[in-house]
């Protein structure tokens, strides 16, 4: 993959980004494939192979992510005596590798997962990626001898503003926000896991037209929404799924459509132009 620098950044953040790839890249080792990788869409991951070195992100894209490792960094020198960070694990499923790195699994058995991420992820339940990579990870532990009792996303809230906290009930009450996630038995990771390696292997054994295309969920889909309005007054008296519901609606002047998008595929999946489906 190629790094651009379309909003000529400095040179120290170009090179950091570049340091941070490289990294990631030597602490997989001759991994298969991660727990990252296993829980993203296989057409993501097929494409990104066959593309690699067509493929390009610009360095302004990655500030997250260097921001993100900072943190763990950070966090990793705070750890108890007892307790194991950034700990590599690895575990082979119908013949292939699969690696994945817990943030920190401590004593008493907790595993957490830190997110450098926005307010709103945290508003609206967890995530299913979330519950998934931890139980992964959890399950890895385990097979290393280490019991897991309790997980845990421990949310960075990178937008997080004072004045809606005092404003919204349900806004987060300070900068870090941790959410519980359910533990899944044995028994529940092993029929998951065996799934997501059949399906990341049968993509690589395909034609690319045959990869089965991204769900809504993991394209991030926005649906259309018909927005009834009324002169005069800015926000929509209430959003419709479709247009008629939306004309019966007596209370408004006018509807106004907003159209829905798929916000990975648009602004996040780093292959989109080489995707079948995203060029249709």
């Amino acid at each position: 993959m190629k790094l651009t620098n379309k909003h000529n950044l400095p040179g120290a953040i170009v090179r950091a980004v570049e340091g941070f790839e490289k990294s990631y890249q030597a602490s997989r080792g001759e991994t298969k494939i991660s727990v990252t990788q296993l829980i993203a869409p296989p057409l993501i991951r097929v494409l990104s192979k066959l593309h690699w070195d067509e493929l390009e992100e610009d360095v302004s894209d990655r500030i997250w992510s260097i921001l993100g490792s900072a943190t763990h960094s950070i966090l990793e020198h705070a750890v108890g005596a007892n307790d194991l960070s950034e700990e590599r694990l690895f575990v082979e499923v119908d013949g292939v590798k699969v690696s994945g790195q817990g943030d920190l699994y401590e004593a008493d058995g907790t595993l957490s997962d830190y997110k450098i991420t926005s307010s709103w992820s945290v508003l609206h339940g967890v995530k299913p990626e979330w519950t998934h990579q931890l139980n992964l990870l959890a399950y890895l532990y385990r097979k290393a001898g280490f019991e897991t009792n309790k997980l845990q996303i421990v949310a960075i809230l990178r937008d997080w503003s004072k004045g809606q906290a005092l404003r919204s009930p349900t806004y987060p009450v300070c900068n870090i926000k941790v959410v519980p996630i359910e533990i899944w038995t044995d028994e529940q990771v092993e029929v998951y896991l065996k799934a997501r390696v059949k399906l990341h292997v049968d993509a690589e054994n395909v034609p690319i037209e045959s990869v089965p295309r991204c769900t809504p969920e993991e394209r991030w889909s926005k649906p259309t929404k018909y927005a009834v309005m009324k002169n005069g007054r800015k926000s929509a008296i209430k959003l419709y799924d479709t247009a008629e519901e939306a004309e019966a609606d007596i209370r408004g002047t006018y509807v106004e459509v907003r159209l829905g998008e798929d916000i990975r595929c648009n602004g996040y999946c780093p292959a989109n132009k080489f995707c079948p489906y995203y060029k249709k």
